[in-house]
């Protein structure tokens, strides 16, 4: 499994990560969803060559910019950084969540009359 290597901490980030993906999220479709983010995450965070308890607010902010694309789609990245961060915080592998403090993107929506 690649957090293990990539934090430094073996047991308990694949501790971590099976209780994050596997105990938490039973639905598969948010699994599925979840697993694909944090993996991405992990990739992009090996290419900075940052490990896991080098990671601050402000590099995750950058790869969340760096995304581009919906603001749906800059909040589920976050909302699954967060909960996987939960977790590698509940083990001791990372001290601190970074992705506590970073704030999501808020959706623009117009308001106005419905065209008839």
């Amino acid at each position: 499994m690649a957090v293990a290597g990539r934090a430094g901490r073996g047991g308990a980030a694949r501790f971590a990560w099976d209780e994050f993906f596997y105990a938490e999220h039973h639905n598969p479709h948010t699994q599925k969803a979840y697993m694909r983010v944090v993996k991405r995450f992990l990739t992009w965070a090996e290419g900075q060559g940052v490990e896991l308890p080098a990671i601050t607010p402000g590099m995750l902010g950058q790869y969340l910019v760096g995304l581009g694309g919906s603001p749906a789609k800059r909040n589920l990245h976050l909302s699954a950084l967060r909960g996987f961060f939960d977790r590698l915080v509940q083990q001791h592998v990372v001290v601190l969540n970074p992705a506590a403090s970073v704030r999501g993107v808020k959706d623009k929506t117009i308001e106005g009359k419905t065209p008839a």
